[in-house]
């Protein structure tokens, strides 16, 4: 009898645990660095190259626990992308981190999540690019990958 009320009293620790969605939480609290930074933009499918970019070590993201946040850019990184220094708010599921700005919110999908690395992904599907034909169909890929 002894042995099985401890055995269930193991179970309900490890089972009770904190679920992605909190662990997601917790492991963006703290400062990030923009490991890698990519922008594709594609039309019609196709990559537009011209206004495509890669950079890496690009500058950081902070995640406070109070669901601010902050980003620090070295790297102008081009049209639709962030720029310079700017502070949000954001929240999380167990798959995705949302973004909000004043006037506007990114919704990343979770890649990867590891105690050390966090890769986000950005899809815009119809996507607006000044001074470019309205006959074609744009759309914006953000991948960015972060590092402790």
């Amino acid at each position: 009898m002894r042995f099985t009320k401890s055995v269930l009293f193991f179970l309900v620790i490890i089972f009770s645990g904190c679920s992605k969605e909190q662990l997601l939480e917790s492991r963006l609290q703290g400062t990030w660095k923009i490991d890698i930074y990519t922008k594709t933009i594609y039309q019609d499918n196709t990559p537009l190259l011209s206004e495509s970019s890669s950079f890496s070590d690009v500058g950081t993201f902070e995640f406070k626990s109070n669901g601010k946040g902050s980003y620090n850019l070295v790297k102008d990184l081009g049209y639709g992308a962030y720029s310079g220094y700017g502070e949000f708010t954001w929240t999380n599921t167990a798959s995705s981190v949302t973004i909000y700005q004043t006037g506007s919110n990114k919704i990343f999908q979770v890649v990867t999540n590891s105690s050390n690395r966090i890769e986000l992904e950005h899809i815009v599907e119809n996507f607006y690019l000044p001074g470019h034909s309205s006959e074609f169909h744009y759309s914006l890929d953000e991948f960015i990958s972060l590092v402790k």
